[in-house]
């Protein structure tokens, strides 16, 4: 409409606009996000270049649109609405049309479904995670907790405020703190049965520990080790949770400080002050999460070893080919109880894995201490009698001279 406007140059103080389509007038007279991304951009531009009253209903053969569509003869397109257009526009204004749009009673596709879900939000008081998941140190953890206890007891006491380096009694009351924290939340029914001095539930997951709240009201283990010679820690240690943010920093602490030992050195440690609930499946699986343990742990590449030698695959004869190797000496006890040293050849078959054991005689014993290698002399003989040519043996140089001297 613009467009025409500009192109006539001829000013227009009103508009209306006809359309046959009761689907198009109910787009444009409902908001547009109600209609999906194709059709809510469209009926977006319409309804800022025009209003929804501008726009009107009129029947099907009074639009002389549908002409184009339906067709007409060349005998009646004279007279049709085609060049003359629809009669109401000879009226005077306003012209009586049917404005009045039928609701849309069926399911529109492009109408966009929106999915309405009630969510109910409990309000409840935050359980401490939320300020432990924002380290990744024990250490660290406390420090930061003793600083705002600090900063707590400075504002109550004024005149006597503390200041300078954290001191060894501030860190433990800080994990003392978070120690507590984590036993209200993960053993509340447990610690309200003990202060009213009530048995604690069949179900209860540390029954079996005969657990008692200390004068700090923090949850111990019990037991029997009340009069042993141990600390105080040692015979009664603190109750954790197995899965809890406070216990994984406390068991990676430990293993970070015992350079990355192993789990049964990092719990027997644990277990001097603290007593985690399932401890050596936690810590196993902690420190398999250790990115230092894991570079260190990694596995080398290995070396593939060459084929094997024909003569160890290859069918033959029994000893046809054979390693020798010379072992001992050793002592035994003769029958009168003397003391001798021996030693014995070993040949072993390549293809067949067999044993053959050769021991010296008397003098071949004599002449070894004399030279260690003359006992290779005789070892030709039972080779000779079985028919063996080809031997193997680990000092092959020492055997080419031996060769050497029988040839010659």
């Amino acid at each position: 409409m613009d467009f025409t406007c500009k192109a006539l140059n001829y000013p227009i103080s009103q508009a209306q606009f006809y359309t046959d389509s009761t689907i198009v007038l109910s787009w444009i007279g409902s908001h547009a996000s109600r209609w999906k991304t194709f059709v809510a951009n469209r009926v977006a531009k319409i309804q800022t270049l025009s209003s929804a009253t501008q726009w009107h209903h009129i029947s099907g053969s009074a639009n002389p649109a549908d002409l184009a569509t339906r067709g007409v003869s060349s005998s009646t397109l004279l007279t049709s609405i085609w060049l003359c257009g629809p009669k109401f526009l000879n009226e005077t204004f306003p012209f009586q049309t049917d404005s009045s749009v039928p609701a849309l009673n069926d399911a529109v596709p492009e109408e966009r479904y929106c999915t309405l879900q009630s969510i109910i939000v409990p309000n409840h008081l935050p359980d401490g995670n939320d300020l432990l998941d924002k380290f990744s140190s024990l250490s660290k953890l406390k420090r930061v907790i003793s600083y705002c206890l600090r900063f707590v007891n400075n504002c109550k006491n004024s005149k006597d405020k503390t200041n300078g380096f954290l001191k060894t009694n501030e860190l433990n009351n800080a994990m003392y703190v978070l120690i507590k924290l984590v036993q209200t939340i993960e053993f509340n029914n447990e610690i309200n049965a003990l202060k009213i001095n009530q048995p604690l539930s069949c179900r209860s997951k540390i029954l079996s520990f005969n657990p008692f709240l200390d004068h700090s009201n923090i949850l111990r283990v019990g037991g029997r080790l009340r009069h042993a010679n141990l600390a105080y820690g040692h015979k009664h240690p603190i109750l954790l949770p197995k899965r809890h943010i406070l216990t994984d920093l406390i068991i990676r602490h430990y293993h970070e400080i015992l350079l990355h030992a192993g789990t049964q050195l990092v719990q027997s440690c644990i277990q001097e002050q603290y007593w985690i609930i399932g401890a050596r499946d936690v810590i196993r699986h902690l420190i398999r999460k250790c990115v230092k343990c894991c570079k260190v742990k990694a596995s080398t590449t290995n070396q593939m070893m060459s084929d094997l030698p024909s003569s160890r695959i290859s069918p033959a004869p029994a000893f046809m080919r054979c390693g020798v190797d010379y072992a001992g000496p050793f002592q035994i006890k003769t029958i009168k109880g003397d003391l001798c040293k021996i030693r014995f050849k070993v040949l072993r078959d390549r293809y067949r894995k067999e044993k053959f054991r050769v021991f010296p005689s008397g003098s071949e014993a004599k002449a070894r201490k004399i030279w260690p290698f003359s006992g290779m002399l005789s070892f030709l003989d039972p080779y000779m009698q079985k028919g063996r040519h080809v031997f193997s043996y680990d000092c092959l140089d020492i055997f080419r001279i031996k060769c050497f001297m029988l040839e010659g």
